[in-house]
């Protein structure tokens, strides 16, 4: 039979006779060859030199006269080409115009469908043809062409959203929005459900229930603080509609590996509720052990408040880039560096999915709901294909890169101790230090005295409680305290109503025995605190002027915290003069210089071991520690990795058998063993990455322990013979390949399924 390409390529004008896309030799009845063509109508073909006319035509046999209609739809996508229609054809389109068109706007996201349609009629018009491509029927064959490559990926059991490191189990995931991919309303509204049916981003019918239960029902209220919420957007829990905007951003989580794995459309800004339907929809399923959010030190809160049992199930961390620009209390408490379990996750992993999908917002805010949702599918399936291809080199990198990363915190903190000859316990350290830039200024409501508690409540409630007999004998006895909102005592933070019944609670089981060196005491130490805080966050900011502040711009940001710092300082000291007999000096304090710890320090620590020098020893060992984990979670990456694809090889062979017995009881097979091997070549050539990730685990292996030659050369066997396992699965994989080519009818049922279905 004779080509249609071949034909296009000896003809360049235009097509004024007809021209054969599959002209058959013989009779399919008598196999006669006297065989004459009957002309039909005028199609439309689009190949990379542009649009050109072809005559469609049937044959008739004229020794039995059977007619016979080349144009089929085996037939065409056989020739290499994609017709517009199964039912009315008025296109044909080469399917290289689609891979080019498909590759183009993937390495080169915004650029316009049209503006490539533009082109190829640009060399239609070189070559003398005249006409122009229909942009609506080229957009619907292109989706449906990227919807069989997709359909033929899932007869392959290839899942491009599922990581094989991250399987049976998932260690961490990263849940972020992005407010870049919106779309405006007056790009059109919905009029079909999208191909891929909620694939990555979930139906937003799903979605709406959930988010109005939330914020309409007894969750409704948001609870509003003064952490981070001046800092960070992501940090508002508030709706955030716009007029001109149906979908103001996507929340998006992913795994460790940087694979999108699900995703939602925002339509009220970056609500914590989003974020907790995928944390209960798609992580908690998951089994994920822990949860990284630009604002989990909001977040988890949140989460705590509405759904305790979904909070139980996971562990919250922020960002560790992220985290940077929380306040100290946030960092010491949230940050993945400072969470035992973490490794070197670093929480950031959805930003690099958003480095990609970010480029395709011009394109995608004025599209249909529907097309917006595939083209963001298609995109995070083919960044998911890059990052699992290159996986197991991935792997083994980071593996290396851990290894050196450890033996350089062990040096740092072996270097620090030496330097000031200590010992310490990381854990009373930890705790210390997280005590300090916590800014814990008081004890806590549990373990302050009763005496405490009154004079604390009575002073905050002095104003309310003047009119009140009950509360007079109080005047007397309280001391004359200062302002106390600056110690986050979470005593005071009660409601009016419930302060005053703790306090005649207090009364009536306490009398008037009540001494006032108590308060004293407690807030002594409270000012005390807040003042090595605000010392502990001032050098905090400046270190990260000199190491971290590359522009004048971060500079003056720093600075201006540094300032602020000092101001805070400046009032504390005010503050603690009011009240204390042992007076302190402003231009002491703001050194570093505290009275109250000098004599501590010289029992327990060297003089130099202050509190900066803790906090840096404390970080190279909270690293330290982070890169021994992160190796036991590395190795068993690499082996759920295998197990992967052991598994799912197994369940292809057991396919593919079926498919061998039938082709040869039929005797259909129409696959060579020189196509064999060709196909086996280029599948063995993607497998070279298995035999470096054995090597290296191997050696890694033999490094830790001491074996003899036996057993080392019973490992080594073992491992050649994984590796020529994974030849095997090779083989596995290429004649799963040629699974299209041997059932062509029930793959092209499976290809016109669902566009038959839309179209009928």
């Amino acid at each position: 039979m004779t080509c249609l390409k071949n034909t296009l390529k000896r003809r360049r004008g235009v097509t004024e006779s007809s021209m054969v896309p599959l002209l058959p030799k013989a009779c399919p009845v008598c196999s006669g060859k006297d065989i004459t063509r009957i002309a039909g109508d005028y199609i439309n073909v689009v190949s990379l030199t542009g649009k050109c006319l072809l005559r469609t035509f049937s044959t008739r046999c004229l020794g039995c006269g059977e007619l016979n209609n080349p144009f089929t739809m085996a037939n065409i996508i056989q020739s290499g080409f994609w017709p517009n229609s199964p039912k009315r054809l008025s296109y044909l389109f080469d399917q290289e115009v689609f891979r080019f068109w498909d590759g183009l706007r993937k390495n080169a996201p915004g650029t316009s469908e049209n503006s490539f349609l533009e082109v190829l009629n640009t060399l239609a018009k070189f070559h003398g043809r005249h006409g122009k491509i229909s942009p609506s029927i080229f957009s619907t064959a292109f989706k449906e062409w990227c919807f069989c490559q997709y359909k033929i990926d899932c007869a392959q059991h290839k899942n491009w959203l599922e990581c094989p490191a991250c399987a049976y189990e998932q260690h961490s995931s990263h849940v972020d929005g992005n407010c870049k991919l919106y779309r405006y309303k007056s790009s059109g509204k919905r009029t079909r459900s999208e191909f891929y049916d909620g694939l990555f981003i979930v139906n937003d019918m799903e979605v709406k229930p959930f988010i109005e239960e939330l914020y309409q029902g007894k969750f409704g209220k948001v609870e509003k603080d003064v952490r981070c919420g001046g800092v960070w957007g992501a940090a508002r829990n508030t709706a955030r509609n716009k007029k001109s905007l149906d979908i103001t951003g996507l929340e998006v989580m992913s795994c460790r590996h940087q694979l999108g794995q699900k995703a939602l459309n925002m339509h009220q800004g970056e609500l914590y509720g989003y974020a907790l339907f995928l944390i209960k929809h798609h992580m908690v399923p998951r089994n994920v052990q822990f949860v990284f959010a630009d604002v989990m030190c909001k977040l988890r809160k949140y989460v705590e408040r509405v759904d305790p049992a979904t909070a139980k199930k996971f562990t919250g961390a922020l960002s560790v880039m992220h985290a940077k620009g929380h306040g100290l209390d946030c960092q010491v408490i949230w940050d993945g560096e400072w969470i035992d379990g973490t490794g070197r996750s670093t929480g950031e992993e959805t930003e690099q999915v958003f480095s990609f999908l970010s480029r395709f917002c011009n394109t995608t805010k004025y599209q249909k709901p529907e097309n917006r949702e595939e083209t963001l599918t298609e995109m995070i399936l083919h960044w998911n294909k890059r990052k699992i291809e290159a996986q197991a080199e991935y792997l083994v990198k980071k593996y290396k890169k851990v290894q050196g990363d450890l033996l350089q915190h062990e040096k740092d903190v072996k270097t620090a101790l030496d330097k000031f000859d200590v010992q310490p316990d990381f854990a009373d350290l930890k705790s210390e230090i997280r005590a300090i830039a916590s800014k814990v200024s008081v004890p806590s409501a549990t373990s302050l005295t009763d005496s405490a508690k009154i004079l604390l409540l009575f002073h905050d409630l002095k104003r309310q409680v003047n009119d009140h007999e009950e509360f007079s004998f109080l005047a007397s006895i309280c001391p004359n305290l200062p302002d106390l909102s600056v110690l986050n005592i979470q005593l005071l933070r009660k409601k009016k109503e419930d302060k005053i019944k703790i306090l005649r609670s207090l009364i009536k089981s306490n009398g008037q025995n009540i001494d006032p060196n108590d308060v004293l005491s407690v807030v002594t130490v409270g000012f005390e605190r807040m003042m090595e805080s605000v010392y502990f966050e001032k050098v905090h900011w400046l270190t990260r002027i000199k190491k971290v502040a590359d522009t004048s711009k971060q500079r003056f940001i720093l600075r201006k915290k540094v300032s602020k710092t000092t101001t805070s300082m400046q009032n504390l000291v005010t503050l603690y003069n009011e009240f204390s007999r042992e007076k302190v000096v402003f231009d002491d304090v703001i050194k570093g210089s505290f009275k109250w710890i000098l004599d501590l320090q010289q029992r327990l620590y060297p003089r130099g071991f202050t509190d900066i020098e803790k906090r840096c020893v404390l970080i190279s060992q909270m690293k330290k520690e982070r890169c021994e984990e992160e190796l036991v979670i590395l190795q068993l990456e690499m082996k759920k990795y295998l197990r992967f694809y052991g598994n799912k090889c197994l369940t292809m062979e057991q396919e593919i058998k079926i498919i061998w017995k039938v082709q040869r009881f039929s005797g259909n097979c129409s696959l060579s063993e020189k196509d064999t091997y060709t196909l086996s070549i280029c599948c063995a050539r993607r497998c070279l990455c298995f035999k470096e990730f054995f090597r290296i685990q191997m050696s890694n292996m033999m490094k830790k322990t001491i074996l003899k030659r036996k057993t080392r050369m019973k490992l080594l066997w073992k491992s050649s013979n994984r590796f020529s396992i994974m030849i095997s699965i090779t083989m596995v994989l290429t004649l799963k390949m040629t699974k299209m080519k041997l059932e062509m009818k029930s793959i092209l049922t499976l290809i016109w399924f669902y566009p038959l279905e839309m179209t009928s």
